[in-house]
């Protein structure tokens, strides 16, 4: 479960892409098993976001994730690509990619679907490579913001595998 806010710093125009600060917080009340934390994950990236057109659109994140024990930072990367059939319906793939006291990488893709403006449901699989080898999972989504989602532009699905 997590809570996020976002802050736009710069509108697109042109060839230059919308770019804000996005925080995460994560709390794992549900986790089982290896995923079972009684800390609080937080997340801090700069996000940045081209749209092609009015259907496709890439996204681009740096930042920091402070969630392990000792507060040491891991650096995270991400890039996503989306297209948008239709205003509601979006298809996206994504690399991401961990880097600090364990280095972990891999791929995702899946849907997501705006019944509502200010709702988005998202579902996705997943293929991740760790020290301890391959691994995968399965993920839904749902977000739910305080103002409407715009659905011509791509929603933000920013960091959906922040550290656990």
């Amino acid at each position: 479960m997590g809570f996020s806010l976002k802050q736009k710093l710069i509108k697109a125009k042109e060839v230059r892409p919308d770019v804000a600060l996005v925080a995460y917080v994560y709390a794992h009340p549900l986790a089982t098993g290896e995923h079972r934390q009684t800390t609080v994950s937080s997340v801090l990236v700069v996000a940045a976001e081209n749209a092609i057109g009015n259907n496709f659109s890439v996204t681009y994140t740096a930042g920091g994730s402070f969630s392990d024990l000792d507060l040491l930072p891991t650096a995270i990367l991400t890039t996503q690509a989306l297209y948008r059939p239709k205003p509601n319906l979006g298809v996206f793939v994504e690399y991401f990619a961990h880097v600090g006291t364990e280095v972990m990488n891999g791929v995702d893709a899946g849907i997501m679907f705006h019944p509502m403006p200010s709702i988005m449901l998202d579902f996705a699989g997943a293929a991740m490579h760790t020290a301890s080898g391959w691994g995968g999972y399965a993920t839904i989504g749902l977000c739910w913001r305080f103002s409407p989602c715009i659905p011509s532009r791509s929603a933000t699905r920013v960091l959906q595998h922040a550290p656990h």
